[in-house]
């Protein structure tokens, strides 16, 4: 009974993934053909958002400069 009911669950996700790689792929046809898109574009969107999300591990340029005044300023007044 319990590998029929496993079967049965194996199964019906199967189906359900089936059902889902077919809408999506159609709908992903629409997409990129009202966007003038192609399979290549898709590679390289992935690399510019890898790029942006590494760029924001670190503060802007400025923000670290305020950053490092205010620190030299406090060891400053700690020496007075």
């Amino acid at each position: 009974m319990q590998t029929n009911l496993s079967g049965n669950f194996l199964w019906n996700h199967y189906r359900e993934a089936l059902n889902s790689v077919q809408t999506l792929t159609a709908e992903l046809t629409v997409i990129k053909a009202e966007l003038s898109l192609t399979d290549d574009d898709f590679p390289r969107f992935l690399k510019e958002e890898h790029n942006y999300l590494d760029g924001l591990k670190q503060p802007p340029v400025r923000d670290q400069l305020c950053i490092r005044y205010v620190e030299v300023l406090d060891k400053l007044a700690e020496r007075r």
